[in-house]
Order: C-alpha cells, then structure tokens, then sequence
C-alpha cells in the first residue's frame, strides 16, 4: 500500500465524522448495501454522535395506511436500539418526533436498549398547543388540552430522569422547557441530584422561571456541577423601555409536585460550581433564592449578570453585591470573581461613586447591553480600580458606549488583550481627528492581541479641505515616490496628491498609531462618513467622504509591523477600496494572515486571482 493510500485510510473516520452528523437514519441503512464491510467496521464512530430530530425524519411523510407505519416504526425502533451502546452524544426534540420513535423514551424504557455510555444530551420539550400535523402525539387523539400536553410532558421527563440515571458518565445536559418548567423540572430534581458526574447543565426557557420551582432545582444541583446556564430567550431590544412586569404563570400541578418544599434545604456549599450564567432579560432571574445560591459557590469565578436586577428593581445594587461577594468568597478561601458578563440596560444612574476597598481582581469584563456614560462611577472604576487585571473588554452591539470613553479606557489598561466595540452607531465612533494617542510607538496597552474599533469623520462637510488636510508627510512622499502606479498621474511631486487624497493625512496617522501594535491578531475596522451610505442627490457629494479604507493611499503601509496578523474584518468600512495592489502588499508583509473577513462575492472573486497559490489566504 502506497503512502497516498495509507493516508486516505486514516483520514476516512474523521471525514465519517463530519458526514454523518447530516445523515439521516435511513441514510445509515443505505450506507450498508453500498460497503457492508467498511460500514461496520465504522459503525461505531458514526453512531457516536445521534441527533433525531422533526425535519431529519421524513420516512413518515408518505405513510397512509397503519400497517405501513407500523412496519416503518417496528424496523426504525430495532435500528437505534441495536446501536444505541455506541452513542456518546445524543440530542432529540420532543416537539416534532413521534412519542414510538423518541430515542429519549426508547432508550430508557426498553430492556434490550444498551444506551449507557452518553457523554452528552440535549432535548426540547412541548410547551404548548400544536397542529395535528406538527406533533405525532403519545395519545390516539392530538393533545387539545393542557392537560393533555402536561401528561406527554411528564411522561418525557420520566424518560429524562431514567436516562440520567442509567447513564452515570453524563457530564453535559441541555434542556430547553419552553415555558412548562411547573411541569418537568420537579421530575427531573431527583436524578439531577443524584447524578455522579455531571459537569455542565444548560435550561432554556421562553418565559420566567417561576421561583419556587427555581429555588428547588437550585437545592438539587448535583455537587460535582461546575457549570450552570439558565436563559431566557425574550430579549427586547436596546431601545425599549424597561420596566418590570409579570407574565401570567403556567402553575398547572405545582400543589402536586410542591406541596412537600419546606423539607428540602441549602446545601451547605456548591465545592465544584466555578461559572454560573443568567441569562436574558426580565428573566425571573431574581429573588433571595438566587442571591442564597451565589454566596454557596465559594470558588466561582465566571458570572454572567441577567438583563435587571436580579432582586427587585433599585433595591440590590449589582456591582456592589459582586464585590461584596467576590471578596466573601476570597476571604472564605475561595476564588475571587475573575469574568464578568452584564446585560443590564443603563445603570449609571445607581453607579456615581467609586466603590470602596481594594483594587478587583477581575480580568475579563463584556458588557452586552450596558450604557456606559463618560465621566459615569463605573467608567471612573473601571479606570482605576481594574486597570492593573484586566485582559479582556468587550462592548457588545448594543451596548451605547462613546469614543471618549474608548480613548480613555486604551490610555489607562496597560494589560489589555482584547479591546471590542461591536457597535458601529455614530457615538461609539472615534472621530478620525482626535484619534491621537500620546506616545503612539509606545501604547499603554502594548500587548493587545485583538482590536475592534470604528471610526467617523466630522470633518470636511462643506467639502473644503485645509491645506494641512491636504499635503503629504515626508514619509508618505517618499512611499508615493515608490508606487507611483497608485496614483492616476505620471507625476511624484505632491502637487498631483491633492485631488486623490482628501483628508487623508488624518486617517494615514490613524494607520501610522495601529501600526505600533505589534503584536495584533485579529484586526476589525469601521468607519463611518457624515453623510453615511447615501448617494443622493443634492448633497455635496454623492459619493460620500469615508472616514477610513484600507488603501495603500490612505496609509495601509503604515502597518508592516503587524506580522502577527492572522484575522482582518474589514465588513463594517462603508467603502474598502481594496484592490489587486493591497492583497499583494498584505501577503508580502504579513506572512500570518489567513482570513480577510467582510468583503463582497463580487470583491472576492476579482480578488481570488491575485491570492498566491499555497497561502492558505481565504476571503470571508
């Protein structure tokens, strides 16, 4: 066997690994009768990972009679329980599988299934009235009452709980309750607490958790748990009101399954618990019972806040709570809270002094939906009490951060690594004329890694440039003298220049500062013009004046330095001006670089004919 041959072999699992993962059950079957030797000498490893959902199952769409179904389920039934000791990884959906092919129920309550070994399971619950065509139901008739819903419900959850306990090497769960947890989170308390090896649980919710039911799964999380997710998916968007509000709850059978609560008590400590993350916003995510959970994991140190208060509005500050908390947890001789995760709307107005006590130890901080105000308590915090720790900071897309806040924040973190700022409204813009660091070759923040940042031009709305807006530096003269095929004349003076490069001398020292950042990884630029994207006419230009474009005119050449360089996201510059010159000089001085994300088909494919052969270069 050649070389060629031998490698083709040994490549086969992983290429089967990444196939069957779009196979469908009957697609397993027909592999059979194509190779039968090789399928079952693979057998296992494309069993490993099982995920039986509504849409994958289509064997059913075209069965009239019962006979025929009947024969069709019989057979599809032997299948997955003849395979089921080699699936690790199992995710099935309760909403859209018929209850006689739900891998969850026949796994569990089948003697001669051997499904013991899952490492990972994932399941979606019923939470409300379906179709008839949407749900093949456990019952003869569809299920028209909640009543009904909340037996299949029950019945699911029972398969869950048996699962669990039949499969003691599980270390990650997932389930998403839709809006029933009344009804399946009492069933599940029991195997959950008595789970061995349990790591990582996931609940999703679409509606509030209701708190006693929260409060008791809570005192049921298993000791060995190190992770913890609860979210809530209705997330409003930035700019509306937050006010509070309760939703009608589902409490359909809470007498049943609550009536004994009072004997069921806090555990003395959560030793494992190390990332807890409450998710959305007015989520039900408050209340003493999770403020009692938090003050239990004494070695947390990932926490991601939910989108209000997690008590009542106004009456637990968040901030002081956590540093209260975190310094607990240190003194008790455990972790201080390291990554920080808010989702709050403003809270600037509950934040105007700098809290007290020694400096934080927190090292990653994204701030999702947060208004950040200059001159703010925080803003003054984070600047002087996190400055020495933090690594990591990241403004999320909706979060109403100001370019004077980013200026001073890159002025006073000396360790930053990753500095982002997803939004791209005109606040969060950096003004090309006051982007200018003091000591641009030598940064405070020196060893960024990852930077995200957008810029605007104010400047020139009349169309009337300065002359100092217009002219070249020595050094640019010089680089123009050497590429003069980038200019549209056969002259070298800079007499030539005015013309091709309005306010440009602005964004070449923006370029000339990136440029000191040696050792970026992952560069993201925007830009806005002061007209926007607008062509019309009537305006001064109808192309509009850009604040920024990745062309060598402009000063692109002011960061050869970047060597490093592996990611450029150039999506959010209205007009890029890339053309055949630029990727040369990029794959000529950075040797790293292996996506350019953001460009149009119609750039990357006039684009793709200069990419040298073997770069490994790829537009996105």
């Amino acid at each position: 066997m050649n070389s060629f041959e031998r490698t083709t072999v040994f490549e086969i699992p992983l290429l089967l690994d990444m196939i069957c993962q779009h196979l469908t059950p009957s697609d397993f079957q027909n592999c059979s009768r194509v190779n039968r030797v090789l399928f079952h000498a693979f057998q296992p490893h494309l069993w490993k990972t099982f995920r039986l959902l509504g849409e994958w199952y289509p064997d059913l769409d075209t069965i009239t009679t019962a006979e025929e179904r009947e024969g069709v389920i019989v057979a599809q039934q032997r299948l997955f329980l003849e395979k089921s000791a080699w699936v690790r990884s199992l995710e099935y959906d309760q909403w859209c599988l018929p209850s006689d092919l739900n891998p969850g129920i026949l796994f569990a309550f089948r003697e001669e299934s051997r499904c013991r070994s899952l490492l990972e399971l994932s399941t979606t619950f019923i939470d409300q009235e379906g179709d008839e065509d949407d749900v093949d139901s456990l019952f003869v008739e569809k299920p028209e009452t909640n009543e009904a819903i909340k037996e299949r419900n029950v019945f699911a959850a029972e398969a869950l709980g048996a699962l669990l306990d039949q499969n003691t090497r599980l270390n990650k769960c997932e389930v998403n309750l839709g809006s029933i947890d009344s009804w399946v989170l009492p069933v599940l308390m029991e195997p959950l607490k008595r789970h061995p090896y349990l790591r990582e649980l996931r609940i999703a919710k679409w509606t509030h958790f209701h708190g006693p039911v929260l409060e008791r799964l809570l005192k049921h999380l298993p000791p060995t748990l190190e992770v913890l997710w609860l979210n809530w998916e209705k997330v409003p968007l930035a700019d509306q009101e937050q006010v509070e509000y309760d939703e009608p709850e589902m409490s359909f059978g809470l007498e049943v399954y609550l009536e004994d609560e009072s004997e069921y008590s806090w555990p003395e400590l959560f030793p494992a618990m190390q990332e807890v993350h409450l998710m959305g916003v007015y989520s039900g995510l408050r209340g003493p019972h999770i403020l009692r959970f938090l003050q239990r994991c004494l070695h947390l140190h990932t926490l991601t806040w939910p989108g209000w208060p997690i008590y009542r509005p106004s009456s637990v500050d968040p901030f002081r709570f956590i540093f209260n908390l975190s310094h607990l947890h240190h003194h008790q001789g455990g972790s201080r809270i390291k990554h920080l995760t808010f989702n709050l709307g403003a809270f600037d107005d509950t934040l105007n002094t700098v809290l007290p006590g020694p400096s934080e130890a927190v090292e990653t901080l994204r701030l999702a939906r947060t208004a950040l105000m200059s001159g703010s308590g925080f803003l003054q915090y984070l600047t002087t009490r996190w400055c020495d720790t933090l690594t990591v900071l990241e403004f999320g897309s909706e979060a109403r951060v100001l370019h004077t806040d980013t200026l001073t924040i890159l002025q006073s973190c000396p360790h930053l690594i990753v500095y982002r700022v997803e939004s791209t409204l005109k606040p969060a813009c950096i003004p090309v004329g006051t982007f200018n660091m003091p000591n641009a070759d030598s940064w405070v923040c020196h060893d960024l890694q990852v930077l995200q940042i957008s810029f605007l031009d104010y400047t020139s709305r009349n169309g009337i440039f300065s002359e100092d807006e217009l002219t070249l530096d020595p050094e640019d003269l010089a680089f123009f003298q050497r590429q003069v095929s980038l200019l549209s004349t056969t002259s070298t003076t800079t007499t030539t220049a005015p013309e091709r490069l309005p306010n440009r001398r602005k964004i070449r020292r923006i370029y000339r500062q990136l440029g000191a950042l040696t050792r970026l990884q992952t560069l993201t630029l925007g830009s806005q013009g002061p007209y926007g994207d607008s062509r019309t006419l009537g305006e001064y230009y109808q192309r509009p004046i850009t604040s920024l474009d990745m062309s060598l005119e402009s000063g692109l050449y002011h960061l050869k330095n970047l060597v490093d360089l592996r990611v450029l996201n150039v999506g959010s510059i209205k007009f890029l001006n890339v053309g055949a010159d630029e990727i040369r000089w990029m794959q000529q001085n950075w040797p790293n670089l292996r996506q350019i994300c953001g460009l149009s088909n119609e750039l990357q494919e006039k684009l793709q004919s200069v990419v040298q052969v073997g770069s490994g270069l790829d537009f996105k």
